[in-house]
């Protein structure tokens, strides 16, 4: 039987590369990703795939996933490690001008991990995840479990709206900013309005990301994507385990849209990486499932969730 698998898998493998030479992905917009340490990576399709690397904080602080605030602004959660002692490391929320390199504290010394902020443009707020601890079991259980905040911009006041445990992943703004797709900790997809009551249920996975348009929601299941309609619930696989790029554990990725809903990016490692985990690529694919995924970096590690930029 896992010879089967494996032969599959690299029949897979074999189509994939065949299709690269006449597959074109050329998204919108610019990707700002992060390498978890203190530089940022600026991806721009429009200008021949360049790459562009800065630094924005001082060496010993880490960048974690990031969000998209508008076409010149970004935020992201901060760790300051400069402090040899784990109990005072400081745990920031600070944004960024891409165009004047400019710095701004949301948050300052939060007592806890800040981490897949995620901007909504309706309502001025972000919300984001507050990693929790460990709990010990198995497989997708022994990861720590999280907690939903949301930050008002103009005024910079934030509250927690969960009173129950999430899953890692950045919460996904609904289009009218009334309500947040997240993943329960045991795997279930649900939205909570601000409040953090259960609105509606969906079923089973982790890391739901609505697309740009609305029309949309990309998930993760195991290690493969999936892209619902909403309206017909019809379902396309986008990328999985017979990928190039296998998507990362739900609590090592974080699915991106393209500011047109056609493509979506994630974190994903190739077959050597998947073996060894000692380095990831982030990725972009159709979200209709079509052609193969574009290689944009190279991560150490997991990397972390990136922002698209109009």
């Amino acid at each position: 039987m896992c010879k089967l698998i494996y032969k599959l898998r690299a029949t897979a493998i074999i189509l994939s590369l065949m299709l690269m030479g006449c597959t074109k992905i050329i998204p919108p917009g610019k990707l700002v990703l992060s390498d978890v340490r203190e530089t940022i990576y600026i991806y721009n399709y429009l200008e021949g795939d360049s790459l562009q690397t800065f630094k924005v904080v001082p060496k010993g602080n880490y960048v974690w996933s990031i969000a998209a605030i508008n076409k010149s602004k970004i935020c992201f959660g901060c760790e300051d490690r400069t402090s040899y002692s784990l109990e005072n490391w400081r745990n920031n929320l600070l944004s960024l001008n891409i165009d004047e390199n400019k710095l701004d504290t949301l948050i300052y010394n939060y007592p806890g991990k800040i981490n897949y902020p995620n901007y909504s443009l309706a309502n001025s707020k972000i919300a984001f995840i507050i990693e929790g601890k460990c709990r010990g079991g198995k497989g997708p259980l022994n990861v720590q479990d999280a907690q939903c905040v949301v930050i008002d911009l103009p005024t910079k006041k934030y509250k927690t709206i969960t009173g129950f445990t999430l899953a890692l992943g950045k919460p996904s703004w609904s289009l009218d900013g009334q309500s947040l797709w997240v993943s329960s900790y045991e795997g279930k997809i649900i939205r909570i309005d601000t409040s953090g009551n259960i609105v509606e249920k969906l079923g089973k996975g982790f890391c739901p990301t609505l697309s740009p348009d609305g029309k949309y929601l990309a998930y993760l299941d195991g290690n493969t994507i999936f892209v619902m309609e909403l309206i017909t619930k019809k379902i396309k696989t986008v990328a999985s385990w017979y990928s190039f790029y296998i998507p990362n554990p739900h609590y090592d990725i974080s699915i991106t849209w393209s500011p047109d809903s056609k493509y979506i990016g994630y974190e994903g490692r190739n077959l050597i990486c998947y073996i060894t985990k000692w380095a990831s690529q982030f990725v972009v694919v159709s979200s209709q499932g079509k052609g193969i995924s574009k290689k944009v970096c190279d991560f150490v590690a997991a990397g972390a969730g990136a922002a698209w930029v109009p």
